[in-house]
């Protein structure tokens, strides 16, 4: 992906004069002054080794790690109100020995992965401390667990591979009684320091920061993930990972169709990644971050222990709902665009190109994309080397896949103040559907991309999607009534002011009504004024009604008499059930009234009898009219049918 062309060589400096920070550097170090004591920076690395080990020659190995690379015995001090590298000599690092032998075995693993998280939170203190640590733990007689951390102001990934690399042959050679069979570095990171600064200015400084600002023009601020929670107004870098496999049978079908298509491993990944941002968030134009190694400039750094990545802003346009194929396409024009300018750290794109800045999100992106190649250990030491969660998160998004032999694994490190760790484990599941509808289509469109796992096909389109409820067909509404009278008669069914009724109380006395009702020619579908005020008798009347099978008509007693006069010609009730002390404020009409009062008194000496009747669903339960607000109110019939449907 990046020409390996060396363009100058680097020369050693005097020890004697200040050493500048590099661009890189100097942003770590200046973060660390706003958060000191935060881990966020921390590079550790847990270690399986199953063989016995020597403590003594694994302490000589990692002090001559120490001893041969500079930088990790390097610190940051201020002079003049600047940051600069102070070298100091050779020291002794120490390499303590935990010995959990004694735990019952099921507890040695979990003791030990809670000693390793512990020591993976430990801050550096960047004045003093070296920036390396090592901690053995024995587990077994020929099972360790080494962990090693690392400042990020000193190593990359890239250094991690130098380490163990140079940790085995070292190891292997002092096991035997050798020197290190190692050969000397031709220069340090404190003289690449000095020769990154005096290189990126002039011509080639104005050329590529010109590039940038023509790419990042009007691109939004920040992508607009949806979240679980809002946004903190200052970041807090809290943060977990979640990780998931990609079978070898995927992870092949995924660089076949790159190598069809013309593009690299990572342009592919990055491409698909771009995809799941998309139909996440629904924008369409996105700007991923993306490290990148600055080794191939000089000969040499590839030999180097320290920090030579820069950041990229890859801005992709997905307008259009593209295919996949075409989104590869533009991808490997930006990435190729970008690692033609690759050469301005990304600090000096944010100083020059002045982003909007907000301390709740970091300029530029706020999602990350990585592709490691993950090369096997020395056999003789290193069995298993597993990167340690240090419980922080640098972006709101950081997806690292890395790629060794016999598949891919991606882990996705987040911010736990915006997503859950079941939105973050869906994430991943999408992803790899996404991944597969990718290898089996790419000439399909990026909205019609297969997301959804088979459980959530399911959920949603079936389960979801059963909605049928019984809701009692051919019954009434006065029914249901009745049926929770016998249920729970004792119960409160009516409250006015201090005044109530239980379901045995309004239940008699709307039977009551209902007889006297019926015995007055009220019947089925029979239409019933209910012109009261908001009182027990309301509750009482309008069930009685019913109980008769007719219906009943609401006529709010506050309402203007030209609206009820209108009403009373349109709907045309049979009677109007009132009480007295209201008759005089009903509009001048022809129909019946039936005093409420004058039926609770004619009926108390009555006995109950319930008559059979023949009803129909579809029988009147209440016409109810429309505000009017547009024109003439309207009167709307309820059929004991629509009402019971509703309630249900």
């Amino acid at each position: 992906m990046v020409s390996t062309n060396r363009e100058f060589d680097i020369a050693a400096i005097s020890r004697d004069v200040e050493i500048p920070l590099t661009f890189e550097q100097e942003s770590l170090w200046f973060l660390d002054q706003l958060s000191p004591g935060t881990a966020t920076y921390n590079i550790p690395i847990r270690v399986r080794l199953l063989s016995e080990i020597d403590q003594d020659v694994l302490r000589r190995s990692l002090n001559e790690i120490v001893q041969r690379h500079e930088i990790l015995r390097t610190c940051f001090r201020t002079t003049a109100g600047r940051p600069i590298q102070v070298i100091g000599a050779p020291p002794k690092l120490s390499l303590p020995l935990v010995d959990l032998t004694d735990l019952p075995e099921q507890e040695r693993e979990r003791q030990a992965d809670r000693l390793c998280q512990e020591q993976a939170e430990r801050a550096f203190v960047l004045d003093r401390d070296l920036m390396l640590r090592a901690v053995l733990y024995r587990l077994e007689k020929e099972k360790y667990i080494l962990l090693l951390n690392l400042h990020h102001i000193a190593a990359d990934a890239w250094s991690i591979d130098i380490l163990f690399r140079e940790l085995g042959a070292l190891y292997g050679a002092f096991l035997k009684g050798q020197p290190s069979p190692l050969q000397e570095l031709p220069f340090q990171y404190a003289d690449f320091a000095v020769w990154q600064r005096g290189r990126l200015s002039g011509e080639m400084l104005a050329g590529q920061l010109a590039y940038w600002k023509h790419q990042l023009a009007g691109a939004p601020p920040m992508l607009d993930m949806p979240t679980e929670w809002a946004r903190p107004p200052i970041q807090t870098f809290r943060g977990s990972v979640e990780m998931a496999e990609v079978p070898a049978s995927l992870a092949n079908a995924l660089k076949a169709l790159g190598q069809r298509e013309g593009v690299s491993v990572f342009m592919t990944l990055l491409a698909a990644f771009q995809t799941l941002l998309y139909r996440y968030s629904g924008q369409q134009d996105i700007t991923v971050g993306s490290p990148i190694g600055y080794r191939n400039k000089a000969t040499g750094l590839e030999q180097l222990i320290g920090l030579f990545v820069n950041t990229l802003p890859l801005r992709i346009d997905l307008f259009g709902n593209p295919t996949f194929r075409q989104v590869l396409s533009r991808t490997r024009e930006v990435v190729l665009g970008a690692y033609e300018n690759q050469d301005v750290p990304f600090e000096v794109l944010v100083t020059n190109l002045r982003p909007e800045r907000d301390l709740s999100y970091n300029p530029f992106f706020q999602v990350l994309f990585a592709v490691e190649h993950v090369q096997p250990g020395p056999v003789n030491l290193v069995v298993q080397t597993e990167f340690v969660s240090s419980a922080t998160a640098k972006f709101d998004l950081s997806l690292c896949m890395r790629d060794f032999l016999g598949g891919m694994r991606a882990e996705l490190e987040y911010c736990i103040d915006l997503f859950s760790r079941e939105t973050i484990r869906r994430m991943l599941d999408h992803f790899m559907v996404l991944l597969r509808g990718i290898v089996e289509n790419p000439d399909e469109r990026l909205n019609a991309l297969p997301l959804l796992t088979t459980d959530e096909r399911q959920h949603l389109l079936v389960e979801c999607n059963q909605t049928r409820v019984e809701f009692g067909r051919g019954r009434y509404l006065d029914e249901l009534i009745d049926e929770q009278s016998r249920a729970a008669p004792d119960r409160i069914a009516v409250r006015f002011g201090d005044d109530l009724l239980t379901y045995r109380e309004l239940d008699q006395r709307a039977e009551q009504v209902a007889r006297s009702l019926r015995q007055l020619g009220v019947g089925s579908d029979d239409l019933v004024g209910l012109y009261v005020e908001r009182s027990l008798d309301m509750a009482v009347g309008l069930l009685g009604i019913l109980k008769t099978g007719g219906a009943y008509l609401p006529l709010d007693p506050v309402h203007p008499t030209d609206r009820l006069a209108f009403m009373l010609k349109d709907a045309g009730p049979i009677s109007i059930l009132t009480q007295k002390r209201l008759e005089a404020a009903l509009p001048d009409i022809k129909t019946r009234l039936i005093f409420l009062d004058d039926l609770q008194l004619c009926c108390a000496q009555q006995p109950e009898v319930r008559p059979v009747r023949e009803r129909r669903p579809s029988d009147l339960a209440y016409v109810i009219y429309t505000s009017g607000s547009t024109g003439t109110p309207k009167g709307v019939q309820i059929t004991h049918r629509s009402v019971v449907n509703f309630l249900n």
